[in-house]
């Protein structure tokens, strides 16, 4: 801009003073003062009063003037068209150049400016902003043909009129939570446009309402005053429907959690046992989400009952106490007595009963990991970094727990070939001479030595947790043999996604969130292969992300809405909704790269963050984050979370400690 600047004020003064020695559209006035070039010129421009304004004895006329003001108009909302707002009375040419540059159209010559406006919002819905006094015939023309995006449209229409408001309903539904004190036709029409049905009046409002609900349960949320029947109706639609049911009644909860617990007659079954029974069901039949999580603060004896059913439900609680670490691991060790025992020796009875009880302790000794891996020598895959002597009590049991390891000595080595090939004392030996000894014995270690070598056969499961325990199962046997058997754990690759959510310019500032966003930033630039990183936004028509990432990425994020995968591994989304998949088809990338487990990162970490991860459950993905990889955008408003990650993250997926733990399970294709 500063280029064109100078041009007119080369035609103003007929000189150039880009070259004079105050540098750069240093202009001097009349006074002898130095303006800077568009400073000047504004005020020039500004000057209507005046019959005409002379400059270094340049008579500029306001013939002169207006020509000049109209140039620099088109000027400033060419390179920017929001600039507009800047510009008094503005020419359908300068709107027109101003609404073309939004919608980043160079050839508009043959279009009007309404075709400008529409092409502009539809880009970048804020645009309306900019229209003064839109017309009831541009409003309809806006909305027309766009469906749930109308959404975005309608929620920017004032004071809209009757023929407008029911142009928006039959283009979604959805929009009648934008209609005040909406009158039951317009509630007629917003359900049967999201039941998809076209002439619904010999339906009753209950009836379309449990029609347009089925189809899609969001509508709940545009019922007023929803009746005990059609709640009903939403529990049997889906159960787990109940957390959108304001207040619901004692009988609505014992008909959600009957269902889940598969009860069909609960007469006679009280509440809470029919909760208990739920959430046990759904925790072990793995569910999108758990019943656990619809309870509205569950006792303290709720919790003991739950747990003495099932210790693995501990990582359903957040923050646990220790009495409630000693119930769960009672339970899963098989102590009887939790006051004479310690939670130490339950931890270990429970890690050499079933090494996946590993999980459940958030800061396991060496004395548990040692127990558990002199039990069950592949277990070692269940330590993050485990230290030599680890490693060596491993491969000393089953040698092929080598190919689990990362990084093994040499002296691990031997150890573990030496183990293969039946050699007590591998001291004498050279590592070369040993694993030539070790295939010798069994052909398999060639795969080991080629990095190739995996715990299956075909479909079948080979489980070698132990030293020299085999146990082979179909894929139709009980996961639970026998007590002397690890339960099976199916070996199965992971795939990684990384998820930036709503990390922009409008949401955060950077000295502010300094810490967690160069967190974020290290994400970005770690050594994470292949790993896909895709950047979603809310709103608007680009992706702006903040600098500090911009240079991350190394390269400049900012790509129309349809340009959603650039041929790299990231990927660039922009939502209309708080969560990330219900208005992208996020869905259909993830599903076509084959990812199972999304990395969270972004903000606000309880409100689009926590909406995209569980819209990520129910679309059957894992979930995990990290300290400093979520937060809060703080304001007087919306405070810091008390905690540095809420419970709902603990309770739903993994929360690892820090970058170098989500490296770890990505290089190993793992799930903890």
């Amino acid at each position: 801009m500063v280029q064109e600047l100078n041009k007119i004020s080369k035609r103003i003064f007929h000189t150039d003073y880009s070259q004079k020695k105050n540098g750069p559209m240093s202009i001097p006035t009349p006074r002898g003062d130095e303006y800077k070039g568009s400073v000047f010129l504004s005020n020039l421009l500004a000057n209507q009063s005046a019959p005409s304004v002379k400059i270094n004895k340049l008579t500029v006329l306001p013939q002169q003037s207006d020509n000049l003001r109209e140039e620099y108009n088109l000027m400033i909302v060419s390179d920017d068209g929001r600039n507009i707002l800047d510009v008094d009375s503005p020419s359908i040419d300068v709107q027109k150049a101003a609404f073309a540059q939004i919608a980043q159209i160079e050839d508009y010559n043959d279009m009007s400016l309404m075709e400008l406006q529409i092409a502009a919002i539809r880009i970048d819905a804020e645009s309306y902003d900019l229209i003064e006094d839109p017309t009831e015939e541009f409003q309809l023309a806006l909305l027309k043909g766009t469906g749930y995006s109308s959404t975005m449209y309608f929620i920017k229409i004032l004071n809209p009129r009757d023929i407008v408001i029911r142009a928006a309903l039959n283009e979604s539904g959805h929009n009648l939570i934008d209609v005040f004190d909406p009158i039951e036709e317009y509630m007629r029409i917003a359900f049967s446009q999201i039941a998809g049905i076209e002439e619904a009046d010999h339906l009753s409002m209950l009836d379309l309402q449990s029609k347009a609900i089925s189809k899609d349960a969001s509508a709940y949320a545009l019922v007023i005053n929803p009746t005990e029947e059609l709640n009903y109706k939403l529990i049997d639609l889906d159960p787990y429907n109940l957390r959108i049911i304001s207040e619901p009644s004692n009988a609505i909860r014992m008909k959600a959690f009957a269902k889940i617990a598969q009860i069909k007659n609960y007469k006679g079954i009280s509440l809470y046992e029919l909760q208990l029974a739920a959430t046990l069901r759904s925790f072990r039949e793995r569910q999108g989400e758990s019943a656990f999580n619809l309870i509205d603060s569950p006792s303290d004896s709720f919790i003991v009952d739950m747990l003495k059913n099932d210790g693995y439900t501990l990582k359903l609680i957040y923050k646990p106490s220790n009495d409630v670490l000693k119930i769960a691991f009672s339970q899963l060790s098989g102590f009887q007595n939790t006051t004479k025992s310690s939670l130490l020796s339950m931890q270990i009875k429970a890690v050499k009963k079933d090494p996946n009880t590993y999980h459940l302790i958030k800061s396991p000794t060496l004395a548990v990991q040692l127990s558990m891996v002199k039990e069950y020598s592949f277990s070692i895959d269940h330590i993050y970094k485990p230290s030599e002597r680890l490693m060596l009590t491993a491969v000393n049991g089953n040698g092929f727990a080598l190919g689990l390891i990362d990084n093994p000595t040499e002296r691990v080595k031997k150890a573990a070939y030496a183990n293969i090939a039946g050699i007590k004392d591998y001291t004498k030996h050279t590592l070369d001479e040993l694993q030539k000894l070790a295939i010798k014995k069994n052909k398999k270690t060639i795969k080991l030595l080629e990095g190739t070598y995996i715990i299956d056969t075909e479909d079948k499961i080979v489980n070698t947790f132990g030293k020299n325990k085999i146990h082979i199962i179909n894929n139709n046997s009980p996961a639970n043999i026998h007590d002397d058997m690890i339960e099976t754990k199916k070996i199965t690759a992971r795939k990684y996604a990384v998820f930036i959510v709503d990390v922009q310019t409008d949401n955060i500032d950077y000295p502010t969130h300094k810490e967690e966003l160069d967190r974020i930033k290290d994400l970005i630039q770690s050594n994470i292969g292949s790993v896909p990183i895709y950047f979603i936004e809310y709103g608007g028509k680009q992706i702006h992300l903040l600098p500090s990432l911009m240079e991350a990425t190394k390269e400049q994020l900012t790509l129309n809405k349809s340009e959603n995968f650039d041929g790299d591994s990231n990927y660039y989304f922009i939502k209309y909704t708080n969560g990330a998949f219900a208005t992208t088809d996020i869905d259909t990338f993830l599903k076509k790269e084959g990812v199972t487990d999304i990395i969270l990162s972004g903000i606000n970490q309880t409100e689009c963050v926590e909406s995209t991860a569980r819209e990520a459950l129910e679309h059957d993905y894992h979930i995990i984050t990290a300290p400093n990889l979520i937060m809060d955008s703080f304001t007087e408003i919306n405070p810091p979370s008390a905690e540095p990650v809420p419970g709902f993250y603990y309770d739903n997926g993994i929360v690892v400690e820090d970058l170098s733990q989500i490296q770890y399970l990505i290089s190993n294709h793992l799930f903890f």
